[in-house]
């Protein structure tokens, strides 16, 4: 379910705002159809209010999970954005044989996963490729 949430997500390219504006559309066209069926059956008033509670409940629950989709997508997104550039930025240079420069930029935050990620990740380099030793440039 997730990966066709996610392609349709990624087919729509609809800002949330003007996703969530079309609602209002879609409430006006079911008032105009209901208008036409509650004067057509003579229905009482008790009945309109009913029928109008069940549609605002159900158009109020599309539109949160409309919308809590579109937000899952997109925090989706920018984890495997951040993921791509933090392995992007994991340069372990050769120099010499068994010796390596690392080079970690730092630039903006630097949160726990930043600070880990990348000696982690330089350190398995370093081990795959028998380095001895790693310069760790900052």
């Amino acid at each position: 379910m997730e990966k066709e949430t996610e392609e349709m997500f990624c087919n729509l390219k609809v800002p949330l705002d003007e996703a969530l504006k079309d609602i209002k559309d879609y409430r006006t066209f079911l008032w105009k159809i209901l208008k036409e069926v509650i004067k057509g059956n003579n229905l009482s008033i008790d009945t309109v209010f009913e029928v109008g509670e069940i549609i605002d409940l159900l158009l109020d629950h599309a539109a949160y999970s409309f919308s809590l989709s579109y937000v899952h997508f997109y925090q989706l997104t920018l984890e495997r954005a951040q993921s791509a550039f933090l392995e992007l930025s994991i340069p372990v240079v050769p120099l010499a044989k068994g010796m390596a420069i690392f080079s970690l930029p730092l630039i903006g935050n630097i949160d726990t996963e930043r600070a880990n990620y990348p000696m982690e990740e330089a350190l398995k380099s370093a081990n795959r490729l028998q380095f001895q030793r790693l310069i760790v440039d900052l």
